[in-house]
């Protein structure tokens, strides 16, 4: 029952493209098939495994009891860390909790590649969230469309300087999306099915396909099923698809991707509905799953807003996540050597409170950063969150989208390189960190997890200050921390989390200004 509510919840995001049943040629198969040869189930399933509901003790069964198929001395697994050092693992068990495995299906024909893509899955929470599955076998659009069938989306992309052109193609019911590519000289629309081979296909659960995501500044944000990859991507009417599939048109690819609709650069109720179906972004999401509200507000406080009474009231408010043992306020004294106090209410007029947010996993360290929150006139000026809590690089993104500044540094006289990452509008920056030895530009997503989440009073967002003499002046939401941090211009940010970078962050750093 909650497979088939998650589908109509879904489904009722999106709108189905009208398909004309008399020049359509790609009938339905019933019931579905797998595109791959090897496979013991079809979508939503590979091999036995369903995103959403299966484990990991799933994943490791499948990958034991395959090793013809799946070669173990391709198999690379990993789990996230925290942000006290330790990994995301079951400590009785031994199974990943959050992280994943790559791996390769069949036989290489050829070396791996720096930065080429593997097959792969991602696990959260122990469950297995998102499949990636490649192969070195080809596999025609031809085959693709009689085992699956007609899809419910397709998208043409023509990325600028590379030599294939690309269809995306999405079954909404079953949350996978298959993309089939050709070389650019020899894609027609008359021979699509016959040129067009399998490049990757993606399995998600409810819950990933419904993920908003943003993967570029220029288009609004998505659910990850559906979501444009570039402005490159052009969608396909359903009639048009229909006439390339009875092969009634014939032009190249290029031209053809000419003839389309741009991606929509708005919400989807400003745009023709015949030729879209991605839905309007959904409000951004506090990244804490305890919070009661969104950036710029935590827990029901909002810098420039809240007062010293509405803090104490939250803290009194939340005695099970804010443990009293662990809270501090402190008040600044006058020149006069008096705490600054309301004397009749009691409350800090100037200070503020240090705290912990939930359990602490082990005893706090001498100089070890904990949450704070600052208040100046009796007003909240700022707050500083440090979570006990794994949250990747990821979710981050998921949950609050594109940044709109990004900074790298990897100091060499620490054991982590950082991540920055800037909310303007939002008026806070958030903190990401991994071990530097462990750092790598093609698993930022997984790898990197929070480590602090600061939000700003406006008036103090902008307030210029130094943090270095070595360098100017900025406002303090955006200020350099130190000649280390180097900005990460967009583009790059945008193929980083594509995936089609893969250096280690040291080696990323040296490249950027």
């Amino acid at each position: 029952m909650k497979r088939w509510l998650s589908i109509f919840c879904f489904m009722c995001l999106t709108l189905a493209f009208q398909t004309n049943a008399q020049t359509d040629v790609t009938p339905t198969m019933s019931p579905m098939q797998s595109v791959f040869d090897y496979d013991i189930c079809a979508p939503p399933c590979w091999m036995g495994l369903i995103p959403g509901e299966s484990t990991s003790a799933d994943v490791e069964r499948m990958l034991a009891e395959n090793a013809d198929l799946i070669d173990p001395l391709t198999i690379d697994s990993g789990a996230s860390r925290s942000r006290t050092g330790e990994y995301a693992i079951d400590p009785v068990a031994g199974l990943i909790i959050q992280g994943g495995f790559s791996f390769d299906i069949g036989e290489r024909t050829q070396p791996h590649q720096p930065g080429e893509a593997r097959s792969g899955v991602s696990i959260a929470q122990g469950v297995l969230d998102r499949l990636t599955v490649l192969s070195f076998d080809p596999i025609s659009l031809q085959t693709i469309l009689e085992r699956l069938g007609s899809p419910d989306l397709v998208r043409l992309s023509k990325p600028a300087g590379v030599s294939h052109l690309s269809f995306k193609l999405v079954y909404l019911e079953e949350y996978v999306y298959l993309v089939v590519r050709a070389e650019a000289e020899l894609c027609r629309t008359s021979n699509l099915q016959d040129e067009m081979l399998f490049f990757v296909m993606l399995y998600f659960s409810p819950q990933a396909a419904q993920r908003v995501e943003q993967r570029t500044p220029e288009l609004p944000a998505q659910p990850a099923l559906t979501a444009y990859r570039s402005v490159e991507d052009r969608p396909v009417p359903s009639e048009t698809w229909n006439a390339w599939m009875n092969g009634e048109v014939d032009l190249s690819c290029a031209e053809a991707w000419e003839t389309l609709p741009e991606a929509p650069v708005q919400p989807l109720s400003e745009t023709n509905a015949q030729t879209d179906v991605t839905p309007t972004m959904s409000p951004i999401q506090s990244i804490f799953d305890y919070d009661i509200c969104a950036p710029p507000c935590w827990m029901g406080l909002i810098p420039g807003e809240s007062t010293s009474d509405d803090v104490e009231r939250m803290f009194a408010q939340y005695p099970d996540l804010f443990d009293y043992r662990t809270t501090y306020g402190g008040a600044y004294r006058s020149v006069l050597g008096e705490p600054e106090i309301d004397p009749e209410t009691g409350l800090i007029i100037r200070g503020g409170f240090s705290f912990d947010v939930g359990t602490r996993v082990q005893s706090r360290e001498p100089e070890e950063l904990t949450s704070r929150l600052s208040i100046v006139d009796g007003v909240v000026e700022g707050i500083r969150v440090i979570s006990f809590d794994i949250i990747p690089l990821e979710t981050v993104l998921n949950r609050l989208g594109t940044p709109d500044i990004v900074r790298l540094n990897v100091p060499a006289e620490r054991d982590f390189a950082y991540l920055k990452l800037i909310y303007l509008e939002k008026s806070l920056y958030v903190m990401m960190r991994v071990l530097s030895g462990e750092c790598h530009i093609a698993t930022l997503q997984d790898e990197m997890l929070l480590f602090t989440m600061s939000y700003f009073a406006p008036g103090v967002a902008e307030r210029v200050e130094y943090n270095t003499r070595d360098m100017p002046p900025y406002p303090d939401v955006s200020v350099y921390w130190s000649l280390g941090e180097r900005p990460v211009p967009l583009e790059t940010w945008e193929t980083w989390m594509n995936g089609e970078i893969d250096l280690s962050c040291a080696e990323a750093w040296e490249t950027l200004p």
